[in-house]
C-alpha cells in the first residue's frame, strides 16, 4: 500500500510539474501560475519526507534480519560431546542475533536415527567423502556474513584449514568463547549452568542428560 502511495504521488508530482513547465507562459491567470508552482513544491516535499521515510524504514527491517554466520567447531574425536557443543554454540549465536550454520550440524546426521550422528571415519557412511562434505559446506561459508570459530574445546585440523581459507580469501572471520549466559537465556530443557561446564570442562555429563 504504501509503495502505491508513493508512486501515486510521484504522478501527480510529474503531472503538475509538465503542466507548469510546458504551459505557465500561456497562463494569464497569475493566480493559477502561483497555485501551481505551490503545489509543486509540496509534493516535492512530500516526495522527500516519503523517501527519508521508506529509508529508515528499510534500515529497520535489514537490522531486525539475523545474519548469518557460519559455525566452525570440532567434529572428530567424541562426536556426542562436539555435537552438543556445536548445539550450545547455535544458542550463543542466536542471542547474538545470528543464524548459524554449519556442516557436520547437518550433513554428518545418521540417515535412520536423528539421535545420532555418523561415525568420523566409518566406511559405510563415507558416501560423498570428507572432502567432498567439506567442499559442499564452502557454499555455505561464502554465503554467510563471516565465519565464526568457537575454540572452547580447541581448533580441529577441519578448523585450522577452515581459518586459512578466510586469511587466504580475505573473507570475514571471528574467534570466540561460548557466553553461557547467552546459553542460558534460552531456558531450554535438560541445559544447565552445571552441564555446560561439565561439557566444556571435558567431565562426564551423561547424568545432566536424565
Amino acid at each position: 500500500m504504501l509503495h502505491n502511495f508513493v508512486y501515486f504521488v510521484m504522478f501527480i508530482h510529474k503531472s503538475i510539474k509538465l503542466v507548469h513547465v510546458n504551459y505557465v507562459d500561456n497562463l494569464e491567470n497569475v493566480s493559477m501560475i502561483y497555485v501551481l508552482g505551490l503545489t509543486n513544491q509540496i509534493l516535492s516535499c512530500c516526495l522527500l519526507v516519503l523517501t527519508k521515510f521508506l529509508l529508515s524504514l528499510l534500515d529497520q527491517m535489514s537490522s531486525e534480519l539475523a545474519e548469518l554466520v557460519f559455525i566452525e567447531t570440532p567434529y572428530s574425536g567424541d562426536i556426542d560431546r562436539n555435537v552438543r557443543y556445536l548445539m550450545l554454540c547455535g544458542f550463543d549465536a542466536a542471542a547474538r542475533h545470528e543464524l548459524g550454520v554449519s556442516t557436520h550440524g547437518s550433513m554428518t546426521q545418521h540417515p535412520t536415527c536423528k539421535s545420532y550422528f555418523v561415525p568420523d571415519g566409518d566406511a559405510k557412511w563415507d558416501v560423498m567423502t570428507r572432502e567432498g562434505a567439506i567442499q559442499l559446506g564452502q557454499a555455505l561459508r561464502m554465503a554467510a556474513k563471516k565465519t565464526v570459530f568457537y575454540e572452547d574445546l580447541g581448533w580441529s585440523r577441519g578448523m585450522k584449514a577452515g581459518m586459512e581459507l578466510c586469511v587466504k580469501q580475505g573473507l570475514s572471520f571471528e574467534v570466540r568463547k561460548l557466553d553461557i549466559k547467552n546459553v542460558l537465556s534460552f531456558k531450554a530443557q535438560m541445559i544447565s549452568q552445571e552441564f555446560i561446564e561439565d561439557l566444556l570442562a571435558g567431565n562426564d555429563y551423561s547424568h545432566h542428560l536424565s
